[in-house]
C-alpha cells in the first residue's frame, strides 16, 4: 500500500499541463489511442489552457471522445459533473450530440482520487 500512497502523493503535487499530459499517456495506453489531439497545455509548456474539452480523440466512425482533466480542493462531483455539462454547452463547444461518442474525466482531489469515464 505504501506505493499507492506514494504514487498519490506525487500526482497530487504535479502542475496541471503536467497531470494532463501524464493522463493523455495513460489513456494512449489503456485504450490504444493513436490519435489524442490535447488542448488542454500551452504548447512547450507545464501550463493548462482554459476551454472545452481539455483533450479529445475522433474515432473511426466520426465520433468525438472529449476528455477533461482537473484538480479540486472541495466538491469533487460537482466539478466533474460541471465539465461534463460544459461538452454540451453550445457557447464553449459547437459540436452536436450525437457526435459525442464517450466523455472521459480524469480528476485530482485532495478529498478523493477520481479518475471517471461516462
Amino acid at each position: 500500500m505504501g506505493n499507492v500512497n506514494t504514487i498519490q502523493s506525487k500526482i497530487m503535487q504535479l502542475e496541471g499541463g503536467v497531470f494532463q499530459s501524464l493522463f493523455d499517456e495513460y489513456l494512449y495506453k489503456k485504450y490504444r489511442f493513436t490519435n489524442i489531439q490535447t488542448l488542454g497545455v500551452q504548447t512547450a509548456t507545464n501550463k493548462p489552457t482554459k476551454g472545452t474539452p481539455d483533450t479529445y480523440v475522433l474515432t473511426e466512425d466520426g465520433k468525438y471522445i472529449l476528455i477533461n482533466y482537473g484538480s479540486v480542493s472541495s466538491q469533487p462531483a460537482d466539478k466533474i459533473r460541471a465539465d461534463i455539462l460544459s461538452c454540451f454547452n453550445t457557447a464553449k463547444l459547437s459540436l452536436e450530440k450525437d457526435k459525442i461518442k464517450k466523455i472521459i474525466c480524469g480528476h485530482c482531489s485532495t478529498m478523493k482520487k477520481i479518475i471517471g469515464c461516462f
